[in-house]
């Protein structure tokens, strides 16, 4: 499915899922960034970001109590 919507398999981390009493891999998919701005232009939809840095990636963002989220 995620393949079909231009998606890309990014990597695989390891067993990091605990679930049921076993650890299952997890994928992480992603749409290139020329991919998304084309969608949304050929569409009309405007999703956040629109007219500022779009490009910038941003990390975890720190909460008050200082843990990551």
């Amino acid at each position: 499915m995620a393949e079909r919507l231009g998606m890309t398999l990014e990597g695989v981390w390891r067993e990091v899922w605990p679930y049921g009493g076993a650890r299952h891999d997890k994928q992480v998919w992603a749409v290139p960034a020329p991919d998304w701005r084309a969608h949304g232009e050929a569409t009309g939809i405007r999703g956040q970001g629109q007219g500022q840095d779009r490009d910038r990636v941003s990390g975890p963002r720190e909460t008050r109590a200082g843990s990551a989220v």
